[in-house]
């Protein structure tokens, strides 16, 4: 995890057990990924459920989880690591596997016996949701059972909505609602269109009567899906359809609006465009983090000065965490360094 987001983690949290500290061995081996040395050491005597010193005081597991390769992963497990302790924010190492769409460890922590329904910042159908890690998302609906059936003229619908195909779109819209159809995973099949970029199918869905705020189960709408997904088109299209540009997520979509899921995004001109209708650029979400931190979070310069020029107040931070401009200074971006410093001079 970048360091801002341990700060922001630190500041939240609260106080895990007492383990042991991951021995040098271990972080180096997973740092390098390197299986077989992270092997050597826990054949050497390293405690599998050692923790990270400060931060989410993560386990060697939840750092294995932030790597693709399910190889680490298995190594610990095979050492006896626990595979349902959680870090400070309450979550374990299948939710860090979640929130970066590594599908084979979480496929491989399922295997092992991890549930997906333990909640830190949600279960991991939620965080997979949030994130759009698509591949993810399906494994946890296996999971837990909860993949809805579906008949063949849905699986049609769904394929024209995602290549395009209009007129098969209207064939099957005069044998079923096209307003309230969804997709493979139960959400609204507007937001299908608006993560693979589908204008043209979000124009028929919208023309056939689909509501352009319609919800998934966490609570985001098309217009969040696009906006993380950098699907300019379908942002401009569903803003000028009359999609709440200020709506908010539910508590377990951590109560983003589309501001926030632009700046996670990173592209800075659909942050200008939705900054332009007017969104409240300020809104903090559960962790109290702005659009702007979380621009930060993800690593976006652009983004972020994108949205100090639309007029983001930089002053408001999470509770705990450093101001903006040693956040700029840590992240070594000089532009937003200069932009702050000439605001301070004004």
């Amino acid at each position: 995890m970048r360091p801002i987001i341990i700060w922001l983690a630190a500041a939240l949290a609260v106080t895990a057990p007492a383990n042991a500290q991951i021995p040098t061995s271990v972080s180096s081996a997973l740092a390098d990924g390197d299986v077989q040395a992270l092997t050597d050491a826990l054949e050497a005597g390293a405690d599998p459920d050692a923790r990270a010193e400060g931060g989410l005081q993560a386990t060697a597991l939840m750092l294995a989880a932030s790597n693709p390769d399910p190889a680490l992963t298995r190594a610990l497990i095979a050492a006896g690591a626990d595979i349902e302790v959680r870090d400070t924010m309450g979550d374990p190492a299948i939710n860090w596997a979640a929130y970066y769409g590594h599908s084979a460890v979480v496929a491989e922590l399922l295997s092992a016996g991890a549930t997906p329904l333990q909640v830190g910042h949600g279960t991991v159908s939620e965080i997979a949701i949030r994130r759009g890690h698509q591949a993810t998302l399906a494994l946890a609906l296996e999971a837990d059972a909860s993949r809805p059936v579906r008949d063949p003229l849905d699986i049609l619908l769904e394929t024209a909505v995602m290549t395009g195909d209009v007129g098969v779109m209207t064939e099957i819209g005069q044998l079923r609602d096209l307003s309230t159809a969804t997709d493979w995973a139960g959400r609204p099949l507007l937001h299908a269109a608006a993560r693979a970029g589908r204008a043209d199918s979000a124009a028929a869905l919208i023309e056939a009567g689909a509501d352009v705020d319609a919800v998934d189960a966490i609570g985001f709408t098309a217009l969040f899906e696009a906006a993380r997904d950098r699907r300019g088109e379908v942002v401009d299209l569903l803003i000028e359809a009359g999609a709440d540009v200020d709506h908010v997520a539910s508590e377990n979509g951590m109560s983003l609006t589309v501001v926030h899921l632009a700046a996670i995004g990173g592209d800075a001109g659909i942050v200008s465009r939705i900054a332009a209708t007017g969104a409240d650029l300020d809104r903090q979400g559960v962790s109290g983090a702005t659009a702007l931190y979380w621009s930060a979070f993800e690593g976006h310069q652009d983004a972020v000065l994108a949205l100090l020029e639309a007029g983001a107040d930089p002053d408001i931070a999470p509770a705990g965490t450093p101001d903006f401009a040693a956040v700029a200074e840590m992240l070594e971006w000089p532009r937003v360094a200069a932009w702050l410093a000439d605001r301070a001079s004004d």
